[in-house]
């Protein structure tokens, strides 16, 4: 059985399954423990949705990209590997008490930005791929 994932067209909620002859529709982010626990994604499972138009799919499928060159992933890990080795004997200088409820709310703050965060792009790309 040969299966490949592709991404939509603007959309990074959902994913193209293609497996034998079949064609597939897979919902990413259903989830918002998914968001604070990624591997959730393996444990629990993901809405399928099964797709018989062949032109359907002709427009959803985003065109594969040939990468060529040298990736950008691998320049910024260098040159935050590079960055550590220079500052990292330097970081005792910064290093600033602050107390335990300036750290709770931001902890607060944060998880409130990735709630709200969740729900933008949910609302959004929910209503492009309507099916």
């Amino acid at each position: 059985m040969k299966a490949r994932i592709r991404n939509l067209v603007k959309n990074p909620r959902y994913r193209l399954l293609h497996i034998d002859d079949s064609h597939y529709i897979m919902d990413m982010g259903g989830s918002f423990w998914k968001i604070i626990f990624p591997f959730f994604f393996w444990i629990f499972p993901n809405p399928i949705y099964k797709i018989n138009d062949h032109e359907m799919v002709k427009k959803l499928k985003a065109p594969l990209s040939e990468k060529q060159g040298f990736s950008a992933t691998a320049a910024y890990t260098g040159i935050a590997v590079i960055l550590t080795n220079l500052f990292g004997s330097a970081v005792h200088y910064l290093e600033i008490t602050v107390p335990l409820w300036v750290n709770v709310l931001l902890v607060i703050i944060a998880i409130l930005s990735v709630v709200f965060l969740f729900q933008a792009f949910n609302q959004r790309y929910k209503k492009i791929c309507t099916i």
